[in-house]
């Protein structure tokens, strides 16, 4: 019999076949119990077969309408919020978890100049966003109001340099919390490497500080008193508080740690070319001169800042050696604080007082450079050093 095609409700009945079932138009294909359709379908052949092509009954023909697809089960909210919540609490565990990095911090140079070019620019940019914290002829930077907005702001750059810091060495680097704090200079925490640092500076200043205590010193004066006084003021709390702390963590602890996470730091670049952009961002006072000074020749204020920029540098350079060789940013500050107090040391003129005084000055000016020499290296060995000569 041969089988051309099959209609909605016809079935063969008989003992030796079962009931045909069809669900919609089929054809055969003229080959041995091969029968095709749009929807899936099973044909078993029966030796009553034809070879010919030919179905002869009785023979088995199931036809499978389309089977639902399995719909994925629903996940309850909860479970949702639960699974997340334990998957963000593992990778804060892993981030807070103390471990040795298998190998060291490879973030991409570029990203890091980049990264450092913004701290920079932030760190300069707040103190233009307010109209009260931005140079004008009308208002001194030392006013009160002025100081007082200018420090809100730079804490505000401070929060965002530090995430962005934190967020950098975690990510990009693949630190933990513990060693990311190390590259940072905060943690651990030695009190002798403070008192070290500033024994180190002490040296340098030898010739100032002797000028200060005992060669040029006015026994009326009360110089306890007068530091007192004069960090108890906006003017002071600016300059010996706020500003070291603030630029040493931005322009130290943020830019030298992602500095040091560069494959393959070299001490050349932490120590001579980090410390430029702290420069830069000071270059900024030459505009800031010309609006407050509009009576001073354009000469004078590139002269100032240009000098400016010199010994901002260097002072950078003295201070990354410090960070990087004691690992520690409260050392940094420190050193920045006490040299903001001392102030750059004289370097020509006379002392009042004779001549005896003038050579006692300057000879203890030399000898301090010398043994700063001398000590440079000896006197900032720690076990927490971020650096090996």
């Amino acid at each position: 019999m041969p089988v051309t095609s099959c209609s909605y409700g016809d079935y063969q009945d008989s003992p030796d076949a079962k009931v045909i079932i069809v669900h919609r138009p089929v054809r055969y294909d003229h080959s041995p119990a091969v029968l095709s359709s749009r929807r899936p379908f099973k044909a078993i052949q029966t030796p009553e077969t034809a070879a010919d092509g030919h179905l002869d009954l009785p023979v088995t023909i199931a036809l499978h309408p389309p089977q639902p697809q399995p719909q994925p089960p629903s996940i309850p909210l909860a479970m949702t919020v639960s699974t997340s919540f334990r998957t963000l609490r593992a990778q804060v565990q892993s981030f807070t978890r103390r471990h040795d990095p298998e190998t060291p911090p490879q973030i991409p140079l570029g990203y890091v100049v980049f990264l450092s070019i913004l701290f920079t620019c932030i760190y300069v940019g707040v103190l233009y966003l307010h109209p009260l914290t931005r140079p004008s002829p009308k208002q001194s930077r030392d006013a009160p109001s002025v100081i007082r907005l200018r420090i809100r702001a730079v804490y505000t750059s401070c929060v965002i340099t530090s995430v962005s810091t934190v967020y950098a060495l975690a990510v990009l680097g693949g630190l933990d919390l513990w060693t990311s704090l190390k590259y940072m200079g905060i943690w651990p925490l030695n009190p002798l490497d403070v008192i070290k640092g500033l024994g180190l500076t002490m040296i340098l200043f030898a010739g100032p500080l002797a000028e200060k205590f005992w060669l040029d010193r006015d026994p009326r004066d009360n110089i306890v008193m007068d530091f007192k006084t004069s960090v108890s003021s906006w003017i002071g709390w600016r300059n010996y508080i706020v500003g070291p702390i603030t630029e040493e963590l931005t322009f130290r602890s943020h830019i030298l740690a992602l500095h040091l996470s560069v494959p393959d730091p070299t001490l050349t670049t932490l120590v001579f070319f980090s410390p430029l952009y702290f420069g830069i961002a000071h270059l900024h006072h030459f505009y800031e001169f010309t609006l407050t000074h509009p009576d001073s020749s354009y000469r004078f204020a590139l002269v100032r800042s240009f000098v400016q920029f010199g010994y901002t540098t260097f002072f950078g350079w003295f201070a990354a050696w410090v960070y990087l060789r004691y690992g520690s940013l409260w050392t940094a500050i420190a050193v920045h604080s006490f040299c903001n107090v001392m102030g750059l040391p004289r370097f020509w003129g006379a002392l009042e007082g004779g001549m005896w005084r003038t050579a006692v000055y300057y000879v203890i000016l030399v000898a301090g450079a010398v043994g700063f020499y001398h000590l440079v290296i000896p006197m900032t060995e720690s076990d927490n050093s971020l650096i090996a000569l």
